[in-house]
């Protein structure tokens, strides 16, 4: 806890304004008290300057999981697949923290589009944390409402 509140962590695999996913993390957030953060990855991997694929926000994502009580974890996927930067996130997590996990956090992950990744994905989660609740959303594009209710 930071001063009385829990530290929430919430990670999006999209960074479109027009995404249902960005929609959907905003308002899980807003939903929480104001000790926060959040990664909004988007779909694409940048280059830095030598032209290689160091993925920093991945990175301090990553780092910040040490500290947050609480993750939303929410991603759009393609073709039954999440977005190349959330797959790198996972990947990390599971580096970093190995079978030791983040045994103080508590998890939520929302998944959006084909569901055919859904469960490799729960299967990505880091041992250690404990995966409350993961929603699917079939739909495209899920209205607003859709989204607050989700956040509640």
């Amino acid at each position: 806890m930071h001063d009385g509140y829990l530290f929430t962590l919430g990670v999006c695999g999209s960074a479109s304004a027009a995404s249902p996913a960005t929609a959907i993390l905003d308002a899980m957030l807003a939903a929480l008290p104001p000790v926060k953060r959040a990664a909004y990855l988007g779909e694409i991997v940048p280059l830095d300057a030598l032209g290689t694929q160091h993925d920093e926000l991945v990175q301090n994502a990553v780092a910040d999981m040490a500290d947050a009580e609480i993750l939303l974890l929410v991603t759009p996927t393609y073709r039954g697949s999440p977005a190349q930067r959330f797959s790198s996130l996972l990947s990390a997590m599971s580096h970093r923290y190995g079978a030791n996990g983040l045994p103080h956090s508590i998890a939520v992950l929302v998944t959006i589009g084909e569901e055919a990744s859904a469960p490799s994905l729960v299967r990505a989660i880091p041992a250690g944390v404990a995966l409350l609740q993961h929603l699917h959303l079939p739909v495209a594009t899920p209205d607003s409402a859709m989204a607050v209710a989700l956040a509640r």
